[in-house]
């Protein structure tokens, strides 16, 4: 296919995602499932009639990079770091008890299917952050989000993804100690240590600069577009904020993800500047179906039925941490009584945002970082997540939840 009709092409696309997210909203299911279809049919075209040019993945991929942005400048937004201090003492145990065993169990579950260490280890990183957006529209709908199980749910995933994008921080900046080695295991802890320090004191300073830029210039920033300009000029503006912090952090060897979630986090205080704007979700709407778009277009078709039996694997891995990690603890210690605890340990079962980005990063560097069998088989966790969860979940919360 000539390069000129990449252009119709992307619009085909941009087309097909919102007539799957109009249909999977009627449908009640996350259009994340169809975006990522979108992408493995493209790839499948591609693979038996050449339909995308060579500069295809580039142009997709570009695209998928802003979806990433606006979707942890919106996980930041909804982040203030002030209220995850405070649920910190509240949710603290559940939250620490299910990213443990999550970890852990989905460790491993690569393990035992013979990946290598390092794979092994992405995965059970990947495997420890939840999507708050799924189960939380199915609390929204259901009437209980208000209710002290509702939001102590809201609080426990909120940290679930910042504790996530934060192992992915120190994850990445590991990746390279440990493919090389040092030889003794020693110097190989050594090294980690030292390398663990510096990507720690790197985002430290790089949280700092944005605290900073929160404390002092934000409000200003934030009044100057309010003022001076038309509602979606302001949410351009800070948006364009956004990807400018993003960028910065990418050059400073982090990625456009953790620079995308500390400018969120830098506009959490006026939030509702850019938040629920109707430019602002279409912006979203526009970009962000295009990460999940990509993660369809890096599954190869021969790997499907590889991949079926890991992919089966790990959803038994990513169910049992979450339930095992917090069954014990919410019911038990918090108090919420078995019917309660189940329903909260099944909210946090859904995988999407987070741990594909971590895959998908992971994916990018190398085979001996993220395999392609092991790549598709966690697509097949997240496809089976979050079609399984929607409908028990609705059983649960209105049998359950209080």
């Amino acid at each position: 296919m000539d390069t000129e009709t990449l252009i119709p092409l992307v619009g085909i696309v941009i087309v097909a995602a919102l007539l799957v997210k109009a249909g999977f909203e009627r449908l009640r299911l996350p259009p994340l499932i169809g975006y990522i279809f979108i992408g493995f049919c493209l790839r499948a075209a591609d693979t038996h009639w050449g339909l995308l040019p060579d500069d295809a993945e580039s142009v997709f991929g570009f695209f998928a990079k802003l979806g990433v942005i606006t979707l942890l400048f919106t996980v930041g937004l909804k982040s203030h770091p002030g209220k995850l201090v405070r649920r910190l003492k509240s949710a603290g145990l559940v939250w620490l008890g299910n990213v443990i065993m999550s970890g852990l169990i989905g460790f491993w579950a690569a393990s035992f299917l013979g990946f290598d260490f390092i794979p092994c280890l992405i995965a059970g990183v990947a495997l420890t952050a939840t999507s708050v957006g799924i189960p939380s529209a199915i609390w929204e709908r259901t009437g209980a989000i208000e209710t002290d199980d509702g939001q102590f749910f809201v609080e426990v995933a909120e940290m679930d993804d910042v504790s996530g994008i934060l192992l992915l921080t120190i994850l990445f900046g590991l990746l390279p100690v440990l493919r090389d080695g040092v030889g003794e295991s020693a110097g190989l802890a050594w090294m980690t240590l030292r390398t663990v320090g510096w990507v720690l004191l790197k985002l430290t300073l790089f949280g700092a600069a944005c605290f900073l830029f929160a404390r002092y210039a934000e409000t200003p920033v934030v009044r100057f577009f309010s003022r001076s300009e038309t509602k979606t000029d302001a949410v351009i503006s800070c948006t364009s904020l956004a990807i400018l912090i993003a960028g910065l952090a990418d050059l400073l060897g982090f990625s456009v993800a953790i620079g995308a979630f500390f400018a969120g986090l830098a506009f959490s205080r006026n939030r509702e500047v850019v938040e629920n704007q109707t430019p602002y979700n279409t912006l979203c709407d526009l970009f962000v179906p295009f990460f999940f778009i990509g993660i369809g277009l890096s599954v190869p078709p021969s790997t499907l039925d590889q991949a079926l039996i890991p992919g089966l694997l790990l959803l038994v891995a990513a169910v049992t941490g979450k339930l095992l990690g917090t069954l014990p603890v919410a019911a038990v210690i918090r108090g919420m009584g078995m019917g309660g605890a189940i329903t909260l340990g099944v909210s946090l079962i859904p995988r999407a945002e987070i741990s594909m980005i971590i895959m998908e990063r992971a994916h990018r560097i190398g085979d001996w970082a993220v395999p392609g069998e092991l790549f598709s088989a966690m697509v097949v966790v997240v496809l089976s997540t979050c079609l399984i969860t929607p409908p028990l979940l609705v059983w649960l919360i209105r049998r359950y939840a209080k």
